[in-house]
């Protein structure tokens, strides 16, 4: 065997490590809530937290964002058993820091901002997409994704909140994986020019609420709305 058919064996394995590793973190964020009275681990805005269990989940307290703090000082660290590949996609090669491509060395997904301190039980399991043409998709709600490099997680911002501009990346077979709530991992093709703005999720109320607002802190933000 050599050739296509190699290639695509490997990353056909690549995109099974990535996987697992997505449905990894996401057994740590519910293994972090089922520690903090049902709520996931903050996000980027929460750094400053006087509480440090509401934290960044991949920064911990870095007042300064500084990216080397992860992801050994986020809370959920402690939940994956510090294990630091869990982190990185295999797909990705080490890139330099802020460059805008490849991995910044330290961690490749990001968790969508919106969700940091949210109960478990008020994220609903589905969302829609809604595609630049104005169709809609439902979809299993995301909570942690393969995120594009040049928006956001090697750029001179590397953190691991997923909103605003932030795109998916597009490294497995033309598309990303992400994980939702429920630990279950799935493949999706995002359209280049959407972004983290194109997903809604319907709030407990019923309320859908697109999934890239920035709200600063982000903690216990979706449980109010």
């Amino acid at each position: 065997m050599g050739g296509p058919v190699l290639v695509k064996a490997k990353e056909n394995a690549r995109a099974v490590a990535c996987q697992s590793n997505q449905r990894q973190l996401a057994q740590g964020f519910l293994l972090f809530a089922h520690d903090n009275k049902g709520q996931l681990p903050g996000n980027f805005w929460d750094r400053a937290n006087p509480i440090p269990v509401r934290t960044c989940w991949l920064l911990g307290n870095s007042p300064s964002g500084v990216y080397t703090d992860g992801p050994q000082k986020g809370t959920i660290f402690q939940y994956v058993a510090r294990k630091m590949d869990v982190y990185r996609c295999p797909s990705l090669l080490e890139g330099k820091p802020g460059s805008n491509f490849n991995s910044n060395g330290r961690f490749d997904y990001a968790a969508f901002l919106v969700f940091g301190g949210a109960k478990v039980t008020r994220i609903r399991p589905m969302s829609r997409f809604t595609y630049p043409t104005g169709k809609q998709e439902s979809l299993v709600t995301p909570l942690i994704c393969d995120e594009d490099p040049a928006y956001g997680i090697n750029t001179a911002n590397m953190e691991g909140g997923h909103c605003n501009t932030d795109k998916m990346a597009h490294r497995h077979h033309g598309g990303a994986f992400y994980a939702s709530i429920d630990t279950s991992v799935h493949w999706f093709n995002e359209p280049k020019a959407s972004d983290s703005w194109s997903w809604e999720t319907p709030t407990s109320e019923g309320k859908w609420t697109s999934l890239g607002n920035v709200p600063n802190p982000t903690w216990g933000w979706w449980n109010v709305q």
